[in-house]
């Protein structure tokens, strides 16, 4: 049985840091295809609760570009993923690709720091999240070409 567990214990789920990986890091705001910056994150997502049954486990992954140092946001992005993850498991990766699409020309005199927080519901339905991780990544150097000449 899958989904949500009426007044079932909470799912003791456990998310490993994220990896994370930036495809690109120059972008033509004129191009769809590469107006925006492409980020992977991948968690792994263990639980051992023989006992228990298999749960439907939202995750959320947020992810904001700031410029390095202070500055506005500059972009975001978020996506929520609800996994089945069976009662026993180890190491079973959970993955996303983000797209940020910036909200302003990026500047090449500025490096750009990427906020990523992962978080899980780890009792279904509640609708809380916890966070399990937050981490800067970077500083990237983006070049950001307008389309204008």
């Amino acid at each position: 049985m899958s989904g949500a567990v009426l007044g079932a214990q909470p799912a003791e789920v456990v998310v490993s840091s994220p990896s994370v990986s930036v495809e690109d890091t120059w972008l033509l705001d004129t191009d769809p295809a590469k107006d925006s910056l492409v980020v992977d994150v991948t968690v792994l997502v263990s639980r051992d609760q023989p006992e228990g049954e298999e749960r439907d486990i939202p995750f959320r992954f947020e992810v904001l570009m700031v410029e390095d140092g202070g500055g506005p946001l500059a972009g975001s992005a978020t996506e929520t993923v609800t996994v089945p993850v069976p009662r026993v498991v180890t190491d079973m990766p959970v993955a996303v690709t983000l797209s940020i699409t910036p909200e302003m020309i990026l500047t090449e005199e500025n490096g750009y720091i990427l906020r990523i927080a992962v978080s899980h519901d780890d009792d279904p339905p509640s609708g809380v999240f916890q966070t399990d991780h937050a981490l800067d990544h970077g500083p990237h150097e983006i070049v950001h070409f307008s389309g204008e000449t």
